[in-house]
């Protein structure tokens, strides 16, 4: 509750917000996005570039934060593929070193190695102690829950709800802010009495099992604003 207080103060002053993660940082998924060429990070001979999505879940939330607080400035460094120790490895590309708040949301493609988790845990933990010692406020998300189909890829060492542990138990452990995504896509889940097949195929969306429709980019959306402390407008208003 602390944090959110020093959030709120941020946004009131004008907050100078990044997001850096993997591509459902970025909003891969959404209806209407695609690659582009502009060079976020580089890490050895792989090279991670921006992904333009206009409605995913970091838009929605930027769209909100300017209305109530047109001095922010938000930034998105998501980069699709990215394992958590390229990310912070990395972190000098996608950080300016000057930002009052942080969003991060990485993880998911370390599934697909060895000691996955335990990479996650130490990147997660480096970038929070690195920002907290510039003075920056970090606020770890998880991301949401993939389909039993792309769980099931050779690929998969481990699942989405291991990276989730992981990420959880770093927010416990460094006491920081934390969305939970993950959770919020199965309480609507239970309230829809739907399946994680239903939330997550969607007409104009990528529809792949992993990244996030446009309805699951809202709940996306609405978790992390709460998590922030702020109210959201409800469902349908216009003013």
């Amino acid at each position: 509750m602390k944090e959110q207080g020093r959030i709120f103060e941020c946004l009131q002053h004008g907050a100078k917000i990044n997001i850096i993660g993997d591509s459902i940082a970025a909003g891969v998924g959404c209806s209407e996005g695609y690659p582009t060429q502009e060079t976020l990070l580089v890490h050895g001979s792989d090279r991670y570039t921006r992904w333009y999505a206009p409605n995913a879940w970091w838009v929605l939330l930027s769209r909100y934060l300017v209305e109530k607080f047109p001095k922010c400035e938000i930034e998105n460094h998501g980069c699709s593929g990215i394992y958590s120790y390229q990310l912070f490895a990395g972190l000098d590309q996608v950080s300016s070193g000057e930002e009052d708040i942080v969003l991060i949301l990485v993880g998911a493609n370390d599934r697909k190695r060895e000691r996955g988790r335990q990479e996650l845990e130490s990147g997660l933990c480096g970038m929070v102690d690195r920002f907290r010692a510039q003075n920056t406020l970090p606020v770890l998300i998880s991301p949401n829950p993939s389909t039993a189909e792309n769980e099931m890829h050779p690929s998969r060492l481990c699942h989405i709800e291991d990276i989730v542990n992981v990420i959880q138990y770093v927010a416990w452990k460094k006491d920081v802010l934390y969305a939970d995504c993950y959770g919020a896509v199965l309480n609507e889940m239970k309230r829809k009495n739907c399946s994680i097949e239903d939330l997550m195929t969607q007409s104009g969306c990528m529809s792949d099992g992993l990244h996030p429709t446009d309805q699951v980019q809202k709940i996306m959306a609405d978790c992390v604003l709460q998590t922030l402390g702020l109210a959201p407008k409800i469902p349908g208003a216009q003013w």
